[in-house]
C-alpha cells in the first residue's frame, strides 16, 4: 500500500485487503492460499500496523481499518500455517521489542498479542522486565495516557490469571477479588493523571 496515494486511494487499498482476509479465513483450502503467500510477503502483512500507523493521512479512520486487519491477520494465521502458535510468540516477542514505533499502536499490539500468546503476559515481563515501570513513567503524558493505562491494566490482568491458573493453593471468592483488585488499579490511575493531580493542588 503506497504512502502518497491519498486517503480514499489508501481507505480502498485498506478495505479490499480486508475482505480479501475475511474471505480467505473461509476458504475451505486455506493451505493452497498459504502456498502463494512468500515469507517475506507474509512479514511485511504483519508489519503494515505499524509500519502504517504514524504515516496514515486522517490517522483515525486509517488506524481503525489497520487494527481490525492485524485482527484477521491473526485468525488466517492459525489457519495457513501448522506452526501458528510458534509465529504468534515470534510476532509477540518482534513487537515487545520495537523501539522506532508509535507507542499508541505498540500498546494496542501488545493488549491484543498478551491475550493470545500462551503465558503472554510472562513472556513480556521476561523479555523486558522493567517494562510495567517504564509504562507507569509514562501515565504522566495525557497524550499517552489512555493508550498506556488500558494496555497495562491488561498485562497485569492476564499475569494475575496465569497467577492464579498456575498455583493450586490460590482460592478466591467468585468475582469479588477480580472486582476490588480492578477498582485498586482503576483508581489509583485515576489519581495519579495530570487533571487529578493539577485539582488536587
Amino acid at each position: 500500500m503506497r504512502a502518497d496515494q491519498n486517503l480514499e486511494w489508501q481507505l480502498a487499498a485498506l478495505d479490499a485487503l480486508s475482505i480479501w482476509l475475511l474471505r480467505a479465513t473461509r476458504c475451505s483450502d486455506p493451505g493452497y492460499i498459504g502456498g502463494y503467500i512468500t515469507s517475506s510477503q507474509w512479514d511485511t502483512l504483519l508489519s503494515l500496523p505499524w509500519v502504517r500507523w504514524a504515516s496514515a493521512p486522517n490517522a483515525i479512520v486509517i488506524q481503525k481499518v489497520l487494527k481490525d486487519a492485524f485482527s484477521k491477520l491473526l485468525i488466517l494465521q492459525r489457519k495457513l500455517y501448522p506452526d501458528w502458535e510458534t509465529r504468534q510468540v515470534d510476532l509477540f516477542e518482534k513487537v515487545v521489542g520495537l523501539r522506532e514505533v508509535d507507542l499508541k499502536i505498540q500498546c494496542y499490539l501488545i493488549d491484543v498479542l498478551c491475550r493470545r500468546v500462551s503465558n503472554g503476559a510472562e513472556r513480556l515481563l521476561e523479555w523486558r522486565p522493567t517494562w510495567v515501570v517504564e509504562m507507569l513513567s509514562l501515565m504522566k503524558d495525557s497524550g499517552l495516557g489512555p493508550a498506556v493505562g488500558k494496555c497495562l491494566v491488561t498485562v497485569l490482568m492476564v499475569r494475575r490469571t496465569e497467577l492464579l491458573k498456575d498455583d493450586p493453593e490460590v482460592h478466591f471468592r467468585s468475582g469479588i477479588a477480580d472486582l476490588e483488585w480492578s477498582c485498586t488499579v482503576a483508581g489509583d490511575m485515576e489519581r495519579s493523571s495530570p487533571a487529578n493531580r493539577a485539582r488536587l493542588r
